[in-house]
């Protein structure tokens, strides 16, 4: 719909990386303030595998719907393809003109 506005897949993926290392680093912070006696690296551990398992789960979501979206193009294609190889339906005439010989 966007045409060549749209970002890559890998520029996607970059961008989320770049959001996701920036949500794991605010929720470090936030944790060890409130639980000051937590091991930080193994917190970071546990988040930094969290982000990776849900970068991995969107990108296998992004590609499934890319398959599903170019099914329904074809399907769309296909039924343009056979309405225009139907015959028009009759016309009427306008302006009050009949169809036969006068």
């Amino acid at each position: 719909m966007l045409g060549p506005w749209v970002n890559k897949p890998w520029l996607n993926l970059f961008a989320g990386l770049i959001v996701g290392v920036l949500i794991v680093l605010s929720m470090i912070l936030v944790i060890s303030t409130v639980i000051p006696s937590i091991d930080v690296t193994r917190l970071l551990v546990v988040l930094g595998s969290a982000m990776v398992g849900v970068l991995l789960a969107a990108r296998r979501g992004s590609a499934q719907q890319r398959t599903r979206g170019a099914r329904a193009r074809a399907l769309t294609d296909r039924a343009r393809e056979l309405a225009d190889a139907r015959p028009s339906p009759p016309r009427t005439p306008e302006n009050g003109q009949s169809g036969g010989a006068s």
